[in-house]
């Protein structure tokens, strides 16, 4: 594969070297003067097609790179940028072409998806915030009632409490998804001890599991991650206290820290009642909340699981959930480990 510079160097040397001959083949003979003249016309004719012909195999390449660039512009049909000619400018040049072109369809991909997201996600907020809504409208409208009972009165009260707390925590849930998905802790990432989070939680929520006559127990150790501190304990947070709200008279959490040298492990179980027959991979979907008995009567927005799995991918980490081998649920997180 010649490079451009090489077809310049030959046709330079070409010209020089056959109009410098023909040039003094001419001069040197014994013909008229405009006998000569006309000599030098016809060779310098002949020398100028000659480039013109180099010149064409030359921009050939580069002229059909441009026609599949202008046919790409009005096509949704793919192209492939590579000339036939084996220029190797050219080659390059339609390498380059190929990679650009492959990341603007990349692109363009990730923001239709990103799109769809953004639509599903509205949509899903919109749908959310409607009962809530309702609620306080129509229990504020009944209370124009001046004859209602007293009763009644606190009900529709008590109702527009709830509702307004239900709203405050779908808000706050919202602003921390948006802070995480927005990337704004990445400033704050540092080396972090796993079982001190751990027990931080399990201590704060100790008072939670007593309700149920239940306990928290923190077991195992493991190599440090990087990560944000509050992040991590917020995650952890919310999958025991969603744990905490499924297990039986007497029940146990148990968080569970493994690890090898490249991987930190946290394992959040309990002897509830499980998952059922729903898919553990669509607990992490927004505002998701299944039918069976460990989402009944909850009332969370559905953005706790979320949050949780923003958090640890924010952290390079992956989630998954399960039912327990011995029932109850279990989540996993992963986190890449330092040393």
């Amino acid at each position: 594969m010649l490079r451009l510079k090489t077809y310049f160097s030959i046709l330079v040397l070409v010209l020089t070297i056959g109009f410098g001959s023909l040039t003094a083949l001419v001069l040197t003979s014994p013909l008229q003067l405009y006998a000569k003249i006309w000599i030098m016309l016809v060779i310098s004719a002949l020398i100028l097609t000659l480039a013109l012909i180099v010149g064409h195999f030359m921009v050939a390449p580069f002229k059909q790179l441009h026609q599949l660039a202008l046919y790409a512009q009005k096509t949704n049909e793919p192209v492939v940028f590579s000339p036939e000619n084996t220029l190797f400018e050219a080659h390059a040049l339609a390498e380059d072409l190929e990679f650009f072109k492959n990341l603007a369809y990349t692109n363009s991909a990730n923001l239709h998806i990103q799109q769809q997201r953004d639509t599903s996600f509205i949509n899903d907020v919109a749908h959310e915030l409607r009962t809530p809504l309702a609620a306080i409208q129509g229990s504020a409208e009944a209370l124009l009632d001046e004859e209602m009972p007293y009763e009644m009165r606190q009900n529709f009260c008590n109702t527009i409490i709830r509702e307004s707390k239900r709203l405050t925590r779908l808000t706050n849930d919202l602003i921390t998804l948006q802070h995480i998905e927005g990337s704004t802790d990445l400033l704050h990432l540092k080396p972090v001890n796993v079982r001190n989070i751990a027990n931080e939680v399990a201590q704060a929520l100790q008072s939670l599991a007593a309700k149920r006559n239940g306990k928290i127990e923190v077991s195992g150790e493991a190599l440090d991650v990087l990560g944000n501190p509050d992040r991590l304990n917020q995650a952890l947070t919310n999958l025991v206290s969603n744990s905490l709200r499924f297990i039986p008279e007497n029940g146990l959490v148990n968080i569970q820290i493994e690890g090898t040298p490249e991987v930190t492990t946290i394992i959040v179980s309990d002897n509830g009642s499980g998952f059922g027959n729903i898919n553990p991979s669509m607990l992490f979907t927004r505002f998701f909340r299944g039918d069976n008995s460990r989402a009944r009567n909850f009332e969370g927005a559905g953005l706790g699981l979320s949050i949780v799995k923003s958090i640890v991918e924010n952290m390079d980490g992956n989630i998954i959930a399960r039912n327990g081998k011995n029932g109850g649920a279990e989540f996993i997180i992963e986190l890449p480990a330092i040393s």
